[in-house]
C-alpha cells in the first residue's frame, strides 16, 4: 500500500493517492450573479462550498464583509448563505538585544 501523497488534478486536494475520494461538486454563484455564472466548487458540504467560493473569489481580501451566495446540489436543492470575511490583526513578539 502507498503512502504517498499527491495533489489531486481534479479537485486540488492534497491527500494519500490511494485512498483519496474527491468532495462532491456544488454549483455555487454569487446574489448579483445569475445560476448560469456558476462556478464548480469541490467541498464536503454546502456550507464549505460557500465559504470555498468566496475565499476563491476575494482572495486578494480587498474586499471584506458579507457576500450571499447560492449553492447547488447535483440533484438540483438550492441553498442561500450569507459569507462574511474579516480581517484579523497578528501580533508577534521577539527579543532585541542591546548591541
Amino acid at each position: 500500500m502507498s503512502k504517498k501523497f499527491e495533489r489531486c488534478p481534479f479537485c486540488g486536494e492534497f491527500d494519500r493517492k490511494d485512498t483519496h475520494v474527491c468532495n462532491p461538486i456544488y454549483l455555487v454563484w454569487s446574489e448579483d450573479d445569475d445560476v448560469e455564472d456558476a462556478v464548480s466548487v469541490y467541498a464536503r458540504s454546502p456550507k464549505e462550498a460557500a465559504k470555498n467560493f468566496v475565499k476563491g473569489e476575494f482572495d486578494d481580501y480587498e474586499y471584506l464583509g458579507e457576500t450571499i451566495v447560492f449553492v447547488a446540489d447535483n440533484s438540483g436543492n438550492r441553498q442561500k448563505f450569507s459569507v462574511t470575511a474579516e480581517q484579523t490583526i497578528v501580533f508577534s513578539v521577539s527579543e532585541v538585544s542591546d548591541d
